[in-house]
């Protein structure tokens, strides 16, 4: 599809008029592709000091009225994977009660989290997203897929979509992109390090840094830092407009060591301007 956004809106398409079930704060357009369907969404709030992690306690708010789950593993914008575990039993939660889980895996090669694609057989209600876009910097490209064990349903989800929604730059990048073997091992390995450089970094400035695994990082400030940022050629994420997050909350992406020393010097100038 034209990235994971064109196959989101496409299974919302597919499921229209049904009650979906996401949790917040995630990324919104499981929730805009709902409401353009004429769809209803039932929210399962994240604690903050439970990191804002999925856990067991979703179980109980998948419900017979509920259709179709979305969750997003790393989840964006904390960063938390969702165990393999608990991904697990929240499959057969859905399976045992005819409900749809669309998991969206599209940062998750940037972890060392484990992918449920191996699983897919035992689960033929589970739709696995993907995309080229993240981890190959194919943003404007756009060029994302969808799986599942269940062709019957790929098959009507694909009915949605224009019929040439993928453009040939984006095929030929995509291609070349499978031949970048190590690419992927490469980037998760730098990105680590480069995380836990920034996460130290941050707390000793003395913002709230949560521990996410992803190639970006939450963050919690005692006064809204997007502007002040941005006022200094600097882009963050303002997280203000997540269900559950504030205008105290940004999203960081983890990049060369120069551009993250550069937000680091950014940051600890404002720190000093309060001082």
């Amino acid at each position: 599809g034209n990235g994971a956004s064109d196959l989101i809106y496409r299974i919302c398409a597919h499921f229209r008029s049904s009650k979906a079930l996401i949790v917040a704060p995630t990324f919104s357009e499981y929730e805009r592709g709902v409401y353009a369907y004429g769809g209803h969404v039932k929210e399962h709030l994240l604690k903050e000091d439970n990191h804002f992690d999925v856990d067991d306690t979703i179980l109980n708010a998948i419900t017979p009225d509920i259709r179709v789950v979305f969750l997003c593993s790393p989840n964006n914008p904390t960063g938390r994977l969702i165990s393999v575990d608990l991904l697990q039993k929240i499959a057969n939660q859905c399976q045992k009660l005819d409900i749809f889980l669309v998991l969206d895996e599209c940062f998750l090669d940037f972890t060392f989290g484990k992918s449920m694609i191996s699983s897919m057989n035992s689960y033929p209600n589970l739709l696995i997203l993907r995309a080229f876009t993240k981890m190959y910097a194919m943003a404007g490209l756009r060029l994302g897929y969808l799986l599942s064990a269940n062709q019957d349903l790929l098959d009507s989800i694909a009915a949605f979509g224009a019929t040439w929604s993928v453009s040939g730059p984006a095929q030929v990048a995509g291609l070349a992109s499978l031949s970048a073997t190590d690419w992927t091992e490469i980037t998760r390995e730098y990105i680590k390090k480069e995380r836990a450089f920034m996460h130290n970094e941050l707390q000793a400035l003395g913002l709230k840094v949560f521990p996410g695994e992803a190639n970006y990082i939450l963050l919690k400030s005692e006064r809204p830092l997007f502007r002040p940022l941005l006022e200094k050629g600097i882009l963050v994420r303002d997280c203000g407009n997540y269900t559950g997050l504030s205008g105290r909350f940004i999203r960081i992406g983890i990049q060369t060591r120069e551009n993250n020393i550069k937000l680091l010097n950014a940051l600890k100038e404002l720190y000093c301007s309060i001082a």
